[in-house]
């Protein structure tokens, strides 16, 4: 096309220079028709017969035959009719052009009226008749050209204009997708950021600037990560490297210009724009936030947390210790304390961490009814004037700067503050109410040196979470009454116990020291009758049968004194009473076998579990005797490490100590109880292992202090 341009441009200069070089020669000759003997083109004059009657030199050489031939000659050819013309007057002159060999020539032929001649005038126009061939060359060719170029442009401008109608269709499209895009991206409530790749915010929409506290124009001309530092900024940078989009699910971020909001939780998506080079260009940052679902996850799994402590919890210091842990982990505050109300209205720590113990040792003993501040006023629910502006409608205290609080008091409004968490440098101070129901049964104290780390939205979280506390601290509550309850019920168990061993060994006594030695004497006075006699007659014959009944009499006596509390155990110890006791067994049960593994002293044992050791050994032996069917008891007395071990192992048929143990709480059975209550009441326990077909072990064990 281009060359096309060219070609035309070159015709239409060499064109003008032709006109410019004829218009030239024109004036040349027009300059030397006067001088026809001088003029170096041919100049004929024929008289009205068409005879030559004159040839210039330019002539004579050009047409040298022409007087000869005359009309004849291509120079005057179809001279006449011009002639006649020109004579008439119709033209004062006429212009012909003629062909003379392969020269062309122009003539202007004049009528001369003096003489009636004809005048000829040549020039030699071969130059110019090549200059016009050519320049009408050049026209046709560049008249085809246009005419090709025209119908190659009217092609082209039909394409044109399709392409424009196409253009005009995808500029519309693209104006009403630019319309959408704009749309959404000033209507959606999606945060929404642009980028370039060295994370220069380029624009932001109105929904982050909301979040963010600041306005849309705020943000051009500023890095993401001067605003917003983070480690984050890693993985802005290997999404630019790699052009892959990242996704970010529940990450954490903490505002530096807004550390009132604690930690956030934000979904957020990293995508690269790529140019047509392949590398990244934009960026498009997208946000969700979703710190109420993560605090709601929070909540739920933190009271899944509560309620396993609960459960597995069953000291409440180590209660009260795991939550504090849980408590330190939701606030992200350094210190940390539970204090629970006791019945003499103190509100000690019954767990703690971060505080120093000078602080603990200041702040323990702090009374409800007699301390001023912030803590106890929490308790009791009614906060001082002052207070009420930082006070949650759940009763909570909450300050983000307690120095400054402190000192904007008046010097009255002082007076009512120990102010123990300024003095000791804390500036965020929380103290939250425990409750349960309508009683609260003590507080959580927050506390940090640096400022805004106890925002509402934590106080609020851990105000959800204090009824599950207070659940908790009234069952530690009702458990320590319980346990005072069945300690008391223990130290009067163990009276009557002792108060019946007392008894007991009062009636052995009695008995021994009144019935038996009456039968004793008894029967020695009726001996002595029959031997003073010599021969035994019919009145001494039935003294005689008596002294049998008598004997039975005093055993009987003697096995009951000993059933109640044999004498042994006070005269010679246990061992001796425990080698009695078995030898007067295997004599009433002869097939039961006892073996007896004594590995202690009779020193070694402590005077107050004597009696306790007999009267387990005694009923498990009764219980042997009466329901297990065995032929071989195994008994072991043992000190290991520190601890006295009773066992008493049989081979017999075995029970369910469990549905035995249920039944006599309802009637009476093997005394499994009572063994047990000795043990626990004398400080150790008592252990029973059995099943059907498989024997018994009873195992009691004492701490030896």
């Amino acid at each position: 096309m281009d060359k096309r341009k060219r070609q035309a441009g070159t015709g239409i200069r060499t064109g003008e220079a032709l006109r410019e070089a004829l218009e030239d020669s024109k004036k040349e000759l027009t300059r030397l028709v006067s001088f026809p003997e001088l003029n170096p083109n041919p100049v004929v004059e024929v008289d009205s017969e068409g005879r030559v009657s004159y040839l210039n030199p330019a002539a004579k050489q050009l047409l040298p035959d022409l007087q000869t031939f005359g009309c004849h000659e291509g120079w005057l050819a179809h001279l006449e009719p011009l002639a006649e013309r020109v004579k008439n007057g119709s033209s004062r002159s006429h212009v012909r052009e003629i062909k003379i060999g392969d020269n062309w020539y122009e003539q202007k032929i004049y009528f001369v009226p003096e003489n009636n001649h004809i005048r000829i005038y040549g020039y030699n126009i071969s130059d110019r008749k090549r200059m016009e061939e050519e320049i009408s060359k050049a026209y046709d060719g560049l008249e085809r050209r246009v005419q090709e170029r025209t119908g190659e442009l009217i092609k082209v401008n039909e394409r044109l204009e399709v392409k424009i109608a196409e253009l005009k269709q995808a500029k519309d499209a693209l104006f009403e997708q630019s319309r959408i895009l704009e749309t959404f991206f000033t209507s959606t409530v999606t945060p929404l950021v642009f980028l370039d790749r060295s994370f220069n915010f380029i624009r932001v929409n109105d929904a982050y600037a909301r979040v963010c506290k600041r306005k849309a124009s705020d943000f051009p001309g500023h890095n993401h990560f001067e605003f917003y530092p983070s480690d984050a900024k890693a993985i802005f940078e290997q999404v630019v490297e790699t052009r892959v989009p990242y996704q970010a699910i529940a990450r954490p971020f903490a505002f530096p210009d807004h550390q009132e909001w604690g930690t956030t939780y934000w979904d957020w998506t990293l995508t690269p724009i790529v140019n047509t080079k392949g590398d990244v260009e934009f960026l498009v940052f997208s946000l969700n936030d979703v710190t109420e679902r993560k605090e709601n996850e929070n909540r739920i799994k933190s009271t899944n947390t509560l309620l396993e402590l609960f459960s597995k919890k069953s000291h409440k210091r180590e209660y009260f210790e795991a939550v504090v842990n849980l408590l330190q982990g939701w606030s992200e505050c350094r210190c940390v304390g539970i204090r629970v109300l006791d019945e003499r209205g103190t509100i000690p720590y019954e767990a703690y961490t971060g505080f120093s113990p000078a602080f603990w040792e200041s702040e323990n003993g702090l009374m409800v009814k007699q301390d001023s501040c912030i803590c106890t006023r929490v308790v009791t629910g009614n906060p001082d004037p002052n207070e009420r502006p930082m006070m949650t409608a759940m009763g909570s205290f909450r300050c983000d700067d307690a120095p400054r609080f402190f000192h904007c008091l008046s010097p009255e409004g002082q007076a009512n503050y120990r102010g123990k968490c300024v003095q000791y440098g804390f500036s965020s101070v929380a103290v939250i109410p425990i409750r349960y129901q309508d009683h609260v049964l003590g507080i959580i104290h927050l506390a940090d040196e640096s400022r805004g780390k106890v925002p509402f939205r934590v106080v609020e979280f851990i105000e959800s979470m204090a009824p599950l506390i207070g659940e908790a601290a009234n069952r530690f509550r009702l458990e320590e009454e319980i346990r005072e309850s069945e300690n008391r019920l223990r130290h009067l168990s163990s009276q009557l116990l002792s108060v019946q061993e007392k008894e007991r060994k009062r009636v052995a006594q009695e008995i021994h020291d009144g019935i038996g030695q009456m039968l004793t004497a008894v029967k020695f006075k009726i001996e002595n009758v029959l031997h003073s006699s010599g021969k035994m007659g019919e009145k001494e014959q039935p003294l005689e049968s008596v002294i049998p009944m008598i004997q039975g009499s005093i055993e009987e006596v003697r096995r009951i004194q000993m059933d109640l509390r044999p004498s042994t155990l006070d005269d010679l110890g246990f061992l001796a009473t425990l080698a009695w006791f078995t030898r007067e067994f295997e004599k009433i049960y002869f097939s039961i076998r006892i073996e007896k593994q004594i590995d202690v002293e009779e020193q070694e044992i402590p005077p107050p579990l004597k009696t306790v050791f007999f009267r387990i050994m005694q009923e498990a032996m009764n219980n042997i005797s009466k329901h297990s069917k065995a032929d071989h008891v195994r008994l072991s007395l043992k000190n290991t490490d520190g601890r006295m071990e009773l066992t008493i192992q049989d081979n017999g048929v075995g029970f369910d100590p469990d549905r035995v143990l249920d039944l006599e709480r309802t009637r009476r059975g093997f005394g499994l109880s009572s063994m047990k209550e000795r043990a626990e009441f004398s400080g150790g326990s008592l252990t029973i292992d059995s099943a059907k077909g498989k024997g018994t072990t009873i195992r009691a064990e004492w701490p030896l202090q």
